[in-house]
Formats: C-alpha cells, sequence, structure tokens
C-alpha cells in the first residue's frame, strides 16, 4: 500500500505514468486514502480494484505459488510456495537476520562481517499496527503468514539447535 502510494507522482507525471503499466490505477486509487486513518484503511480494502487487490493480496504466496500474476490463490498454494522455498539455498527471516546475513557472505565468499539488519521504520511499524486491526487486512495476508511461519520455524530449528 505505501509502495503503490509513493508512486502518485509517477502515476500524475504524464513523460513517465506508462513506467507503471497496469499498476497505474492502483496507484491513483491507493493516493486517495488516508492511512493515518482507520476507517479510510477499511474503506480502502472494501473499494480495492482488481490490480491493487492482485499486488497486495498475499503477494509472497503469489511470487512463489502462481504461473501468472492473474491466476486465483489457493490454501493450497501456500503449500506450493513453502516447497519452492524448500528448493532455496539460502532461506532467511527477519527474526534471525544475522544468520542469514552470515549464510549469504560465506556462500559469497565475503570476508567481511555481514551488516546489521535496518530497522523498521517506526512509521511502517505504526501503520502495520493500524491495520492489525482491520480484519480485510490481516485476511490478505493469511497465506503469507503461513509461509512466514512456516520459514521462521526451519530457520530457527537449524540455527537455535
Amino acid at each position: 500500500m505505501l509502495w503503490l502510494r509513493a508512486r502518485t507522482a509517477l502515476a500524475e507525471d504524464d513523460v513517465q505514468s506508462w513506467r507503471l503499466g497496469d499498476l497505474i490505477e492502483a496507484v491513483r486509487f491507493a493516493a486517495d486514502f488516508d492511512y493515518d486513518d482507520v476507517k479510510s484503511l477499511k474503506r480502502f480494502f472494501r473499494m480495492l480494484p482488481e490490480e491493487a487487490y492482485r499486488l497486495l493480496f498475499n503477494p509472497m504466496t503469489r511470487v512463489l505459488a502462481t504461473r501468472l500474476p492473474d491466476d486465483r490463490i489457493f490454501p493450497a498454494n501456500s503449500i506450493i510456495a513453502v516447497e519452492v522455498l524448500s528448493r532455496f539455498g539460502i532461506v532467511g527471516h527477519r527474526n534471525h537476520y544475522e544468520a542469514f546475513a552470515a549464510s549469504v557472505f560465506d556462500r559469497l565468499e565475503i570476508a567481511a562481517p555481514p551488516p546489521s539488519a535496518p530497522p523498521v521504520p517506526t512509521e511502517i511499524l505504526a501503520f502495520a499496527e493500524r491495520l492489525r486491526g482491520i480484519k480485510a487486512a490481516v485476511d490478505f495476508l493469511v497465506f503469507d503468514e503461513v509461509i512466514s511461519r512456516s520459514v521462521e520455524e526451519a530457520v530457527a530449528r537449524n540455527w537455535t539447535g
């Protein structure tokens, strides 16, 4: 949502707006809401156009477990996404960032200490907290939450013994 809204100026620029492709209407839609107001956020989810829906509905599941952006997502897609992730050589989770970064540096043979995890901006944390109180927003990430928990459990088993 914040990514869409951050592209508002691009959507309004007649010379650059073509870069947004099918997302232009979603960007324009996202610009019309007050993200600090819970009522406005609820209206956002009620009136969501198809282009924004496809971008925001379980994005991790969509990327990992569907063939095309327009494919419907079913509960089984989260299982498929975990299966796809199991084939990756290195998988990390924000809660185990140091272990992930160390693994990447080791794989790339970089002889330097990995960087610290960048902090999550307070605006993002506050926005996430507002969204947690909106059932429609929580429902938008139900399959991605399954993936996140599965990855975190697997990473934790490997890094905490």
